[in-house]
């Protein structure tokens, strides 16, 4: 038997946290497998992962060697081998594209050189992609040519023969992990490609027929002439004159993530032909805290675990988010590419000018673990020759970083991973399309948009921490994943669909607080009228984008407005004005409170704007169960039957290595009551450092003297008893 259950995956009987340990036999001398598998056992992996270079086994088109016959590299067979007499389970990374950092990226020169197959931008020029400024670009090809597909076809019938011995219960491999930043191909913008000629003369029309059936509903739509499908081209130039114009957009984005997913699961479906049955994953990626949740989706309902890759980011806002926005919505939330250490094309010089601290690893660990992640795969855990600062070189030498990714195991199995819970009321909800549409350049229609999305709903999440309240990030379109919170912050536009908006009431019938901010939607997605929300409600917002002064009874500060409310019943209560106009309103709809906000209610630490905003959450019924007297720290608790943790989070600003800095004074206030731990004596127990803060419930409560450096996250096991 082998599944995922419970946040572990299930081998045999034995079940286990997803915890694995890379390295790549292609860069590591055979003589050092012995010495380094020896090393990872020791330091309490049961689990290890390597890519497979496509462009190093198919030596020539056809001729492959995955027996080391020509080269010892390419001795895949030996190192699957030597695992299993190890006793290791086995993650196969297969690629096509397995990282910058290998040459090509792992494909055949046949396949880049085809100019044919090349992914291509809207102005029909190749793209390239490159992870790291300093490595060589590599030419993407377009996923879902049918000449690049028969390729994939070769490689992986050839590779499924030897795999076929290796496959648990056979052998040690227990998930085959497919394609590699494969959202929106690769990690371009939505709207950036593929322009490949035959997804555009052949994928792109029958997906377009597959949706309208007859060409008239099209020409309705897109306002369009075209005489048939084949004769419609994607958007490319961002001219929008009408709310509609917007409806090929929506089109292009869902054609791409088909495209996405349809790329996945042939590689799958390549395997399953062959005989070849372990479990399946693939990694989710995007950039700029814009994500959709759709494609790993879709993918999920196939039985293929999503991963995410957690690695540094511009900000410590956008890494939160990027976890949070995925822990939310994943049937599995693991890391399948957690960075240790870090790639360059000159490792040596990097080392000198730019090295990798424990403590850097330990902050992006801890973090990792208060947003939700569940599992581990530590890439890289052996040096290459492009990659450095991990915890064992190329030779197996004990490195920097080796005793404590040890002492992280044991700890995984102390703290209960699998079932720990963070106690969150709020949810931040994303919506697809207004992620996706905040990506146009032109924004001519609905100005307010992008800043709606790109700012107000995007630093909210910096507000939440600021205030102390944990929360997740959900997707407006998946009921299941937002059932469970009091409290939903949604941003709105002027268009929504009808099932959304309908669902919005329905929870906030239920006894949900809904704080919108934004303007009330009017159509739905094919831009046709759709008042729902509007009508229950019996509101009526006005677009008009400026800045201008906001009044509360309490304070008053400046904000990009939205808009205002035109018409509301009596029964609302004003909350803000702009001048004489209504921008702020509360009501109730069922057992529920509504909000309304049409001005941006983020406060980048406006400390007017943020004592509205707390004051907005409080009184809709949040619970403020910790404090600290910095803002930027952010303070999480998590818990199962048995434990009770306690994360802090100081990121420093910007998050970039080795960003240290002097350590300032905090003062943490902890309610015992509320996070269910009982006693008058309470130990926080750093389970990093083993350092003992011993204390009182009631000392806690008022708070007790910390101090925090930049870039530092500790994790304490709360525990209490009678005094």
């Amino acid at each position: 038997m082998l599944s995922q259950l419970k946040n572990k995956i299930v081998i045999g009987k034995e079940e286990y946290v997803l915890n694995a340990a890379e390295i790549h036999y292609f860069t590591v001398n055979k003589r050092y497998w012995s010495i380094c598998f020896e090393r990872i056992k020791k330091a309490g992996f049961k689990i290890i992962s390597t890519a497979v270079p496509w462009n190093l086994h198919e030596i020539s088109m056809g001729d492959f060697d995955f027996a080391g016959e020509t080269d010892s590299r390419r001795d895949l067979v030996v190192f699957l081998e030597l695992a299993r007499e190890f006793g290791f389970k086995v993650i196969l990374k297969i690629g096509p594209y397995v990282g910058d950092e290998w040459e090509n990226g792992g494909y055949p020169v046949f396949v880049t050189d085809n100019e044919e197959l090349a992914a291509r931008d809207s102005q029909g020029r190749p793209v390239t992609i490159s992870e790291q400024k300093e490595f060589p670009e590599i030419v993407l090809p377009s996923f879902n040519h049918p000449v690049f597909k028969n390729h994939c076809k070769r490689y992986i019938s050839a590779l499924s023969k030897v795999l076929k011995n290796y496959i648990y219960p056979k052998g040690p491999i227990i998930i085959i992990k497919l394609g590699r930043k494969s959202s929106y191909n690769f990690f371009n913008p939505p709207f950036h490609l593929d322009y490949n000629t035959y997804n555009i003369k052949n994928l792109y029309p029958s997906f377009l027929k597959n949706e309208y059936k007859e060409i008239k509903a099209l020409k309705s739509d897109y306002h369009s002439n075209s005489k048939n499908f084949e004769e419609v081209y994607p958007p490319t130039d961002g001219k929008i004159k009408r709310p509609s114009d917007l409806i090929k957009y929506l089109d292009w984005i869902k054609f791409k993530t088909g495209l996405v997913s349809s790329y996945i699961l042939n590689l799958k479906d390549l395997f399953l032909s062959s005989q070849v049955l372990p479990l399946f994953s693939t990694d989710i990626f995007w950039k700029d805290g814009s994500l959709s949740s759709s494609e790993w989706v879709s993918l999920q309902k196939e039985n293929i675990l999503a991963g995410i890759e957690s690695s540094w980011f511009k900000s410590y806002t956008e890494y939160s988010w990027h976890l949070r926005s995925f822990v939310s919505s994943a049937s599995f939330p693991w890391a399948i590419e957690f960075m240790i250490g870090a790639p360059a094309q000159n490792p040596e010089l990097k080392k000198k000018y730019l090295p990798i601290k424990i403590e850097e690893t330990k902050f992006m660990l801890i973090v990792s673990l208060a947003m939700g992640i569940k599992g581990f795969n530590h890439a890289m855990f052996v040096e290459t020759g492009h990659w450095y600062g991990t915890p064992l070189a190329e030779d197996g030498t004990i490195q920097e970083g080796y005793e404590f990714l040890k002492s992280f195991n044991l700890l995984l199995d102390r703290i209960g991973l699998s079932n720990l819970e963070s106690i969150v009321q709020i949810s931040l909800m994303n919506y697809n399309p207004y992620l996706y549409l905040s990506q146009l350049e032109y924004q001519n229609l609905f100005p307010y948009l992008s800043h709606l999305i790109k700012q107000a709903h995007f630093r909210l999440s910096d507000d939440l921490r600021g205030l102390k309240f944990d929360y997740k990030i959900s997707d407006l379109e998946n009921e299941k994943t937002f059932e469970k919170y009091k409290i939903l912050l949604v941003p709105c536009a002027e268009f929504m669909d009808l099932k959304t908006q309908s669902l919005l009431l329905e929870q906030a019938r239920k006894g949900k607080s809904l704080i919108l901010y934004g303007l009330l939607p009017k159509y739905d997605l094919r831009f046709k009228n759709c008042w729902i929300l509007t009508k229950a409600l019996k509101l009526k917002t006005v677009s008009q984008y400026a800045v201008d002064m906001v009044q509360t009874s309490k304070s008053e500060f400046s904000s990009q407005l939205y808009g205002y409310i035109k018409t509301h019943p009596k029964s609302y209560q004003v909350i803000a004005r702009s001048g004489k106009r209504i921008v702020g309103l509360k009501g109730n709809l069922g057992k529920g409170k509504i909000y309304l906000f049409t001005f941006d209610i983020s406060t980048t630490f406006n400390h007017r704007k943020l004592g509205l905003l707390e004051q907005i959450l409080e009184d809709a019924g949040v619970t403020r169960i910790l404090n600290c007297s910095d803002n930027e720290v952010e303070v999480i608790v998590q818990k199962n039957e048995k434990t009770t943790l306690l994360y802090l989070i100081s990121p420093g600003v910007p998050l970039t290595p080795g960003n240290g800095g002097n350590k300032k004074s905090i003062i943490l206030q902890v309610d015992c009551k509320k996070i269910g731990v009982k006693g008058k004596k309470i130990t926080l127990t750093d389970l990093f450092s083993g350092e003992l803060i011993r204390t009182t419930s009631k000392e806690l409560n008022n708070g007790i003297p910390l101090e925090m450096g930049k870039l530092d996250a500790r994790m304490y096991l709360v525990e209490g008893a009678k005094g």
